[in-house]
């Protein structure tokens, strides 16, 4: 992360899954194990609301439909980073295009600061981006520990960049899912969609982002919209 030396920068708030990585399969089976593990239940996964949910929205669906309590969410998410720490090991997350060269440019330019506004728990955060190689240009941030939903994770975020920046700061959000648009707003964030997950560009355009995106460009083109959008 970059911090100018003679003015606030604009502040990138990154998601992760579906934005800069692709590592569902170690996620999915993860989860899986994890279940097996420590409540041994059979859970509908087609049922689950997952797409932009944080970790903890997961953990308490999949007790909920085990008929468990919430004190079986803690020692739930323990198994789970664990089992995705080794599957990542043998099948790491897969850096989507040009989300390395674009985190490396921001991270390197006078003006800017990358953040993570994620879902995911902070160690599973760090045990994806690692797995591809990203870790090195985004660290800090909002994780799925502030809450259960991505909108208390986004007002941890707004708090961490207020106590670093000032209330000040131009915030910009960067997601692929309705709940990151949905989470930008709430914090009155400008936001770029990405349908590069699972959501496709008709999908994310009915909910009106500032700028919508098939897939990440590249960083003098990212530059350029980011700048547009600063300046709009």
């Amino acid at each position: 992360m970059h911090s100018p030396a003679h003015h606030s920068p604009v502040v990138l708030l990154w998601d992760i899954d579906g934005t800069l990585l692709r590592g569902r399969k170690a996620a999915v089976t993860a989860w899986q194990a994890a279940v097996q593990t420590e409540l041994e239940a059979d859970i509908d996964w087609q049922a689950l609301d997952t797409s932009g949910a944080t970790d903890v929205s997961i953990a308490l669906q999949i007790c909920a439909q085990a008929g468990r309590t919430v004190e079986a969410v803690t020692p739930l998410l323990a198994r789970y980073v664990e089992e995705l720490t080794v599957r990542l090991q043998d099948d790491p997350a897969i850096a989507l295009p040009n989300a390395r060269e674009v985190l490396a440019s921001m991270a390197a330019a006078s003006g800017y600061a990358n953040l993570l506004l994620t879902g995911n728990l902070r160690r599973a955060a760090e045990v994806k981006l690692n797995s591809c190689g990203l870790a090195e240009f985004c660290r800090d941030g909002a994780f799925g520990e502030s809450g259960p939903e991505r909108n208390q994770v986004a007002a941890a975020a707004r708090r961490l960049v207020s106590q670093t920046w000032g209330d000040t700061v131009p915030l910009l959000v960067i997601g692929d899912t309705p709940r990151d648009i949905a989470a930008a707003r709430f914090i009155g964030a400008a936001v770029i969609a990405v349908a590069s997950g699972a959501h496709a560009v008709e999908s994310l355009a009915q909910h009106r982002p500032d700028y919508l995106l098939p897939a990440l460009p590249t960083p003098e083109e990212f530059t350029e919209i980011v700048g547009q959008m600063v300046t709009a």
